[in-house]
């Protein structure tokens, strides 16, 4: 059964529909007056869930998709930005952990480090082709620095409920050890 691959899409869309409709309403003015910009990124947090605990090949079907929707969506400066860092990002934190037990701080601190390497590809995407001209710790400051921290709240906070969800759906997917592993003379 692939049931759980469509409910991981719907999941994701919701996300993706979720950050960009009512987070805006949650800034608070005072963040708006000092120039701080929060982007909210859950429908990538989940991705890199996936990536690193479940099936990396559907994480990064879901990041070419959903960069993708978000580049064309919200028209960004540079049309593909989006796609190709969260793609990278997706593929590199999945071959990175692809082979080990991750733990909840390294599970947590991989997708802290691939929301700031996505941040600061998109960035330097639009300093290469002169689209902005704030400097780096500008941007660190003003911008990556509070998406990370709000990031970070939502992917604490989602840990656990996801971890227990990826369980029972590697429980109820994976082949049985005896079909996987035949002992005996062929």
């Amino acid at each position: 059964m692939i049931w759980y691959k469509h409910v991981l899409w719907f999941v994701v869309f919701f996300l993706f529909l979720l950050e960009s409709s009512l987070i805006p309403w949650l800034v608070p003015s005072a963040a708006v007056e000092l120039n701080l910009t929060f982007a909210a990124q859950f429908a990538f947090v989940l991705i890199l869930y996936i990536a690193i605990y479940l099936n990396r090949h559907m994480a990064l079907a879901m990041a070419l998709v959903f960069g993708f929707m978000h580049d064309l969506i919200f028209y960004g400066h540079v049309l593909g930005a989006y796609t190709f860092g969260m793609s990278l990002v997706t593929y590199v934190i999945s071959m990175l952990l692809r082979d080990s037990h991750v733990s909840w701080y390294v599970g947590i601190g991989s997708i802290g480090l691939g929301l700031l390497s996505f941040d600061f590809l998109v960035y330097g995407l639009y300093r290469l082709f002169q689209i902005t001209s704030v400097t780096p710790w500008w941007h660190f400051v003003h911008a990556a620095l509070p998406s990370l921290l709000l990031n970070l709240c939502f992917t604490s906070a989602l840990y656990y409920p996801v971890i227990r969800i990826f369980a029972r759906i590697e429980r109820y997917v994976a082949p049985d050890e005896s079909d996987a592993y035949p002992t005996g003379n062929p």
